[in-house]
């Protein structure tokens, strides 16, 4: 039964920190995607510039 036991907590244990890195994974995602639209902008801003 022990064995069962703490079998059970490293897998609810390796769920808390897959979750956890999903989550990190997610937001570093959307940095990313914010930092290209960041990107985007300014290439627009600089052409009306040039206009």
């Amino acid at each position: 039964m022990d064995l069962f036991e703490s079998i059970v907590g490293i897998l609810f244990w390796l769920l808390i920190i897959y979750m956890i890195s999903r989550v990190f994974v997610h937001f570093d995602h959307q940095k990313k995607e914010m930092k290209s639209l960041h990107e985007k902008v300014d290439q627009l801003l600089e052409e009306r510039k040039d206009q």
